[in-house]
Parts: structure tokens; sequence; C-alpha cells
């Protein structure tokens, strides 16, 4: 998997120091996941493909451990300093922060789990795995309340696919969304009251997902594969836009309250989309917005404004059947 990353630190020498630090520790790795934690002091942990897990702060990496399995995507949950790990196993790893060891795992149905999330209101668990199945678990009791059959789902509605789907991407929305990506490149969102989803929204690429992302302020979702990038409504699936780069995404990051997207890509330099439908410029950018707005006041005439178009019956009654 190729590496990026985006930081975002105050422009000073000490913070610039350490970005160069992280660049040169992380130059000869593969990553896998990363995660940033929410609190005061910046921490940032790194998964790697080798099977190390690796922990910075500010002043660089402090510490690095291997977890039993090869990961490949991990969710912190907050409430018990808990780092849930999925991967190449049935087994999801429990690494507790606090108490610095590792706790007995979750043993799922799976054969192997692709991805994971954990919800930001009530922090309900889920793991998607390669048989294309979501398992549910509550993390205070450490049981599995919920499973849902997605494949069996995606081909229900009616969508051609060459192969049982795996789950390639997962994500909540509130306390009772939550979206689900397969290989074959359907999304489907489901409401957790219910085991049937409430839409199927189709790539039609037969590519896996690779990123799923809400924008709350327009009830919009934000799907991508390794193609496109698709914007549309999360309640009729009806198209609002599209973003299709010229080099393969691996994932896409939406600036928090603007119309901003970043995309990790098979290139290396990271490719930045404004959309101001979407939102406004971020505040660092803000001459985005004023640009947009000058383009809208002065639209450029087509080189066809001035020409009129006729028929061939009228070139006939002007006499110039001859020209080419």
């Amino acid at each position: 998997m190729t590496d990026f990353w985006l930081i975002s630190v105050p422009l000073d020498k000490t913070s610039l120091t350490s970005v160069e630090k992280l660049k040169r520790n992380l130059a000869k790795t593969n990553l896998a996941s990363c995660c940033r934690f929410s609190i005061p002091e910046l921490k940032l942990v790194f998964l790697h493909c080798d099977r190390f897990v690796e922990f910075h702060s500010q002043h660089g990496s402090y510490y690095k451990t291997r977890i039993p399995k090869f990961g490949r995507d991990f969710s912190y949950h907050y409430p018990s300093c808990d780092l849930f790990f999925v991967g190449t196993s049935s087994e999801v790893f429990r690494l507790n922060l606090e108490q610095g060891r590792f706790l007995n795992s979750l043993q799922t149905d799976a054969v192997e789990n692709n991805v994971c999330d954990i919800n930001p209101v009530h922090h309900l668990f889920a793991t998607g795995s390669s048989e294309g199945r979501v398992e549910c678990w509550d993390p205070r009791v450490r049981t599995r309340v919920g499973k849902l059959d997605c494949a069996l789902s995606s081909l229900a509605e009616g969508a051609e696919v060459q192969s049982l789907p795996s789950i390639t991407a997962l994500k909540f929305n509130g306390s009772l969304t939550m979206a689900v990506g397969t290989s074959t490149g359907q999304v489907l969102i489901y409401d957790l009251r219910s085991n049937q989803p409430l839409l199927v929204k189709d790539h039609f690429y037969n590519l896996p997902i690779k990123s799923i992302n809400f924008h709350d302020p327009l009830d919009l979702v934000v799907s991508a594969d390794s193609k496109i990038i698709k914007v549309w409504s999360k309640d009729t699936g009806k198209a609002f836009s599209s973003i299709q780069p010229q080099t393969n995404i691996n994932d896409v990051c939406i600036y928090p309250n603007s119309g901003m997207l970043f995309t990790a890509n098979e290139d290396p330099k990271m490719n930045t989309f404004y959309m101001p439908a979407l939102g406004p410029a971020p505040r660092w950018c803000s001459f985005l917005d004023n640009l947009t707005e000058e383009l809208e006041e002065s639209p450029e005439s087509t080189v066809y404004d001035d020409y009129k178009f006729v028929t061939r019956k009228d070139l006939e009654n002007l006499g110039e059947t001859l020209l080419p």
C-alpha cells in the first residue's frame, strides 16, 4: 500500500521539525491504517503491514509493539481506552492503552475481517468480513448483538455481480445509520433497527469501495472506489456530483464543515478538490471562495455565441448548397 498521511499542525519551527522526524521514521515502512486521538496531547497510532503498531506523539515515535496476526484496520474505543484490531484472523485483538497490555480477544464468526468502525454516539463496535457479513458488538459486555448478511442484501437488489461480495468499507453516521461498502462496488445504507438496507447504491464499475464519508449539512454520502468519487443523496440515492481523478484512489478525506476533499492516491502528490456546492472553503484558504465568485460573475463566452445554425433547407434558399 502506498504511504499517505495528512497532518494539521501550527506552522512554527518546532512543528515543522516534528513533521520531518515523522517523515524520516515512516519513510521505509508500509502503513495499513492510521488513527489520531482527539485529546489535548496530540498522539498518532500507525498500523504497519508487518504487524507492528507504532505510537507517536509530538516529539516523535515513543513505543512500538506487534499484534499476533497481520492487521488491516483498527478503531479506538474511548470509554475503555481499547484499541480494536481486525485482520487476517477471526479474532478482534484488544490492546488496552491504560493498562498497557493485550486483553481477551473478541471471537467473530468470520474467517477474516477487513474493516471496523465504532459508532460515535453509543460506541457500538462493528466489523466487516471477507464473507460479506457485518457483526456488531457491545464493547461494555464484549458480546455480539447483531449480524447482517450484506452480501445477500446486495445480490437481492438485482445488482450484477460475478462473485460473493466482501466488506471493504464501513462507516457510522449518528446513532442509527450505518453505511457498508462491498468489493463489487455497492454501498448499502442501513438503519440499525432493521436487517434490510434502506438503500443500495451501485457505482457500476465492479470495483471495491475504498472510502465512505457522510456530509451531514446536505444529507449526502461521499463514496469512492479506485476510479471515481461519487456524491449522492443519503435518502434517495440521487446523484449530486462526481469526481474522476487521473490516478487510482486509495482513500478520501473531507475537511470538516467545508467543500474541500483530499484523496490519497497512486501518485506522489495528494489530489485536492474543492466543491463550492458542498460548503465554503476552509479558513486557511478562504481565497478559493473569492475565485469561485469571480468565475460565476464573469462567465466566458463560447466560440458559438455569435454564430447562427442553419438547416440544409436554409442553405438551398440561400443558394449555398455547394459549401463543403
